[in-house]
């Protein structure tokens, strides 16, 4: 990752870059940086920040300027961070670019030169996943496609980490091709009862696919639609049936799970959000 440290001498307003440099995860709970050690200073005041620079969970490795296909830069003396112009569609490799929140070490009233340098990270972009279940009693679906158009295809973003909090501004957004489908998955699937992932045809309640897309306020979630294609029973004419979602916002750093249901005389369109990463509660009824 990216990291930045703006020191402020003591008894000074003036801050200056003191650590510009990537570190680097080995496996250990810290990480050290690439370039250099850096010491701590006897006095005065810290300001760190920063950003995944590479995900190495790609292959081959993914930096953030091959994604952006431009060097990201903090612009130093503003402190913020320009995210040019990216196209999100189903084949763009799926860089889950995060950004840091900001860490003060003040060394005038809390000398402390051992314990490490916490950064938490937030996701720039949203996720989905669509899947789909037969709940009907008396007929067969087959899934021949489903379709999503109208996303936010295309966005800029500021982060700003001038103030006491970063602050991240997303551009208006556009759809870089109205005219033809931002995702479509062919399953060519026979409906179950359990939700059935569109992308990938296994249980969605095991497993599910998900792909980065720009964040939508909730006015521009109004474009969003889902169009599915789909043969009843031994019927050998497709139906074809598109659904608009409804105008949530779709906010960053979470999961939007899309699920199809089918019943006897409607499909319906049911639309959950998680958070990126969904931890389980144990409850402890032994005493």
């Amino acid at each position: 990752m990216q990291v930045y440290d703006y020191y402020t001498p003591a008894g000074s307003t003036a801050s200056d870059v003191y650590i510009n440099d990537r570190a680097k995860s080995e496996g250990a709970t810290t990480w050290p940086f690439v370039d250099q050690r850096y010491n701590w200073t006897a006095d005065g005041t810290h300001k760190f920040f920063g950003w995944l620079h590479t995900d190495v969970n790609m292959n081959p490795d993914q930096t953030a300027d091959a994604f952006f296909e431009s060097t990201l830069a903090l612009t130093t003396g503003t402190q913020k961070l320009q995210i040019p112009s990216k196209i999100l569609k189903q084949d763009t490799p799926q860089f889950d670019f995060m950004y840091s929140d900001i860490y003060v070490r003040d060394l005038n009233t809390d000398p402390d030169y051992v314990t490490a340098v916490p950064l938490e990270f937030s996701h720039l972009f949203t996720a989905f996943s669509v899947a789909a279940q037969n709940m009907s009693r008396e007929n067969e679906i087959t899934v021949q496609s489903v379709s999503i158009e109208g996303l936010n295809t295309t966005n800029t973003a500021t982060i700003d980490f001038s103030g006491g909090a970063t602050s991240v501004t997303y551009g208006a957004g556009s759809n870089d091709n109205a005219a033809v489908a931002d995702y479509t998955f062919n399953p060519q699937m026979l409906l179950g009862t359990n939700l059935y992932d569109v992308s990938s045809k296994t249980d969605a309640s095991q497993s599910r696919e998900y792909f980065l897309t720009w964040p939508m306020t909730a006015e521009k979630a109004q474009t969003v639609a889902v169009t599915i294609v789909y043969t009843l029973n031994d019927e050998a004419t497709p139906i074809t049936k598109t659904i608009n979602l409804s105008d949530n916002a779709w906010e960053a750093g979470k999961k939007n799970n899309i699920n199809l249901v089918f019943k006897d005389k409607e499909i319906m369109l049911i639309c959950t959000v998680m958070d990126w990463f969904v931890y389980d509660e144990v409850i402890d009824f032994s005493d």
